[in-house]
Formats: structure tokens, sequence, C-alpha cells
């Protein structure tokens, strides 16, 4: 911006950039912003020596100032300009490309042109529609186990529209021992907010955890410095406490009095609302809402997709266990990726995947509100940015595509019905081949919770794993359960399965 604030205002220093750029050559002109736009412009001005490289059918990133209109406008700004259709690709096969087309066809602010390739039909674009997120990862997991043998883990990629949708493909390469790596984003649990709210999480259980309280002593913002911090390990030290029982005063006070809050709190709620809790008591969810920016937006999309984890953990177990919950996450958040292997499954964002290729590619997610995102339903031209990346993403694969969604998916804690994505009903159906797998081999989640259940306090019950107990007290939706020696008193939500009345 500041060249062109100079150029407007000297004229003789552009003159002298005019002659010293002659000739401007720039690629990926689709992603030009406005003010590269006019630098480029105003420095060809004189010679008008410029030639532009780009489709505007690949512009994704008006998240962050592009522009497609610029390549589209070119042969307006320069009237002689010559164009050159580079419209063979070496790419894909051409059941692959002709399923790309049938997409992009849909967006109106394009210019028409006809893809061609001399590469084979390859086969049919696999579809799936799953039961849900875990059998979509299931589905994947099965697929990939198919090929990994007869292709290398370096020719395939899963890509997703949103980060918060690795977690499920990570845990289930993690179960079946695929290596992978994430491009453009740590690992799910590895993220800064995850280790934060998981710090929080382990406070709250144990307040001698001196490594979590130094973690987030000052997550968020809370003006405690390391001199701070320092001086309340140095008097933890003194006095042999911890550094939570050396609080006395100051910020830091108002920061144990925020965990003590929630430690009462959690005798009365579910895990996953304790989740809702921390980032509410804590301000983390309010400081990243004020921060507004993309990145921020993914870190709280991250945080509510924790909640999934909560929700998941409890209607399998039925048990309102910080302890087992904390114990459970550990065996998955501590494995130490496969950092120094080249042969691993690559997961990344359709956005990071930009410009690269690969024999295998799985689109996962194909689903209204996913792909494309709910927050383009309201101006069609974002919806036209989400079809360019459904293009992008369909076009990133060289000889196989696979394009998966699921009926029902838990994500930032919640479970949606959705209907498949309309890019998907947008495709030629002579291209697809629908991959309907046999309903045994599916893992499907059935419904764990029974709400219509009534229970009494003095009620007697049966656990499937700690036998016959007494409930005690009724809060919400916990039932405080008193079983036999050795397992003493459970929490477990209401209605679960793994108990029954006597």
């Amino acid at each position: 911006m500041l060249p062109i604030v100079l150029f407007n205002q000297n004229k003789d220093v552009l003159k002298i950039y005019q002659e010293q750029f002659k000739y401007i050559l720039i690629d990926e002109y689709q992603d030009t912003n406005e003010a590269q736009y006019v630098l480029t412009k105003k420095i060809s001005a004189k010679y008008k020596n410029i030639c532009v490289v780009g489709d505007p059918d690949q512009s994704i990133y008006a998240f962050r100032g592009s522009n497609y209109r610029n390549i589209l406008n070119f042969e307006k700004d320069y009237q002689n300009a010559k164009t050159i259709m580079l419209e063979e690709n070496y790419r894909s096969t051409k059941n692959i490309l002709s399923v790309a087309n049938s997409v992009i066809k849909n967006n109106g602010s394009r210019k028409e042109k006809n893809l061609w390739t001399d590469n084979e039909n390859g086969d049919k674009i696999i579809y799936h529609r799953s039961e849900n997120e875990k059998d979509e990862a299931f589905y994947v997991m099965s697929q990939i186990k198919k090929i990994m043998n007869q292709s290398p883990l370096s020719e395939i990629a899963i890509l997703y529209r949103t980060n918060a949708q690795s977690r499920n493909m990570e845990e289930a390469l993690l179960r079946e021992n695929i290596p992978y790596k994430v491009i453009g984003s740590f690992y799910f649990y590895k993220r800064k907010e995850i280790k934060d709210l998981i710090s929080y999480l382990k406070l709250i259980y144990n307040q001698d955890d001196d490594i979590s309280l130094t973690r987030i002593i000052n997550v968020p913002k809370r003006g405690i410095g390391l001199k701070s911090i320092e001086n309340l390990v140095q008097k933890a030290n003194d006095e042999g406490k911890s550094m939570y029982e050396a609080i006395d005063n100051g910020k830091e006070l108002a920061f144990r009095q925020i965990i003590e809050e929630l430690i009462k709190m959690q005798d009365s709620c579910s895990l996953t609302e304790l989740v809702d809790l921390i980032l509410e008591k804590t301000g983390i969810r309010n400081e990243l809402i004020a921060e507004n920016t993309i990145e921020a937006e993914v870190r709280l999309e991250n945080l509510e997709e924790f909640k999934s984890i909560t929700k998941n953990f409890e209607e399998k177990n039925g048990i309102i266990s910080l302890e087992e919950f904390l114990n459970e996450i550990s065996l998955v958040s501590d494995i130490e990726e496969h950092k120094n292997n080249n042969e691993v499954v690559t997961l990344m964002t359709v956005h990071s995947a930009k410009g690269l290729e690969f024999n295998n590619v799985f689109v996962i997610g194909m689903e209204e509100g996913i792909f494309p995102h709910a927050n383009a339903f309201q101006d069609p031209s974002q919806l036209e940015e989400e079809r360019r990346l459904c293009y992008v993403a369909i076009t990133r694969a060289r000889k196989k595509l696979w394009l998966v969604n699921a009926k029902r998916r838990m994500l930032y804690g919640m479970e949606n019905a959705n209907v498949e994505s309309r890019f998907v009903k947008e495709i030629d159906g002579q291209y697809l081949d629908k991959d309907i797998v046999a309903e045994e081999t599916r893992i499907i989640k059935t419904n764990m919770i029974d709400a219509t259940i009534d229970y009494s306090i003095s009620d007697k019950v049966v656990h499937n794993k700690y036998g016959v107990g007494v409930i005690v007290n009724i809060e919400k939706s916990i039932l405080t359960i008193a079983f036999n020696h050795p397992h003493g008193i459970k929490m477990i939500i209401k209605g679960h399965k793994s108990i029954r009345k006597v």
C-alpha cells in the first residue's frame, strides 16, 4: 500500500520504477489483492509489457483479501492483451477432470474454458455416505488399508474444509497405527488452545499440578508476568507447598478463585458442561471472540470440537469421571508423531492443499453447512468461493478420488443431521460410483442414552461393570451411585444403557 501512496504523491518516483521494471510477470494472478493490482497497473502503465498467469476457478483466498475479478478484468484493463488458454491438464484422469468441470460450471462469475487431458479415463469417483463421523473415519481407514499395499502412504491425502475435522481422522489413524502428518496446522492435541484447556482440566482434578498451573495462570492474559510466576515458585518452595496452595494475594488469587469455583461446579455437571464452564468462566471464549481474526476463529472451533471428545466419552462410558477421561485422552495426546518419516498419510484443509497433488485423495465432510461452510449461505459470492474451493479439492487427485460425508455428525459438541453437499448433487452421475458398504461392516453408534427413564434416590441399579449400586443423589442429568467395594461412588449419566433398574 505504501508504494502506491508514494507513487500517487511523487510522479517522478513512479517514472523511475516504470523504467526500472519494463517487463512484469505475475503468477497466480487470481490471488492478487487490491493493492497488488493497483501497484502493478501503475508500474506497467508506460510500456504495458505485463504478462499474468492464473485460473479464476482456483481463487480461494478472498478471506485474506484476494480478488478473482482482477484476472477476469485483465483484458478490459489491457485492451491489446493476447490471451492464451492453457486448457490441457497433465495431472488428473478424464473422470476426475469431468467431475471438477461438473461442479465449477455452476459458478456464474468465471471465464469459460474447456479443460481436457490425454490421460486415461481412470476409475470413477467413489461417493460414500456414512452413518456418522466415526463411521466416516472407519470407512476412510478401510479404504486406506486396501490401497496402502499398492500405493505409498505419501500418495494419500485426506482433505477437509475446517481444521476441527481432522480430529476423528487423527484418532482413527493412530488406532490403526498408520503414520500421518498434518499440514498447515498442529496435530489436534498439540494445538496450544487444546493443551491450555487440558491443563485447566488437570488443575481442576489435581491442584498440586504445578506444570499445568504454570501454563495457564496467565491464559487468557491476566497481567501475571514471568516475574510474578518466579516469585510464586520461590514462595511455594520456601513454604514446602504446591504453587496453588502458595497463592494468597493479587491477580494470582483471582485466578485461584476461578479454579475454586470450577472445582465446586464439576460435581454437578457433565464433562461437556465443565468444558463449557471453563471456556466461559476463565474468559478464554470471550478473548477469542474479541480478537476477531481468522486464527482466533479456528482456535475457538477447535475448543468447541473438544466438546465432541467429552460427549463421545460420556455416551460411550456413561461415567462422569474427570480422572478416567484425563487418563483416556493422555493415551492419544502423548503419542509421538512420525516426525521424520516421509512415508505418511497427509491431512490438511483444502486451503492448504492448493498447488499440491496426490494419487489418492479423500475429501471428507461433503455436507451442507460444512462444505459449503454455513457462513457462506447468505452470500452468493461466498458460495461461489466455496465452489472454487471444492474444485481445487477435486483437482488435487491424480488417479483416485473419494468424496465422503455423514448423515449425522457430532461437531463442536453438537450432533446434527446433515444433507449431502450441493456440490455432490451437481456432479454428473455417470462419473460417480456410489460405494454402499455392507451394514454389518459399519460402525453405527446406537443411542446410548434413554432420557425417558425416571430415577429416584435409593433406587437400586445394576451396572454392567460395577455391579449392584444404590442411587444416593440426582442432580440434573447426573446420577451419583454408591457401588460395593472396591468401586465406591460413581457419577453416571442418567438413562445410560450401562445401567438398569433392579
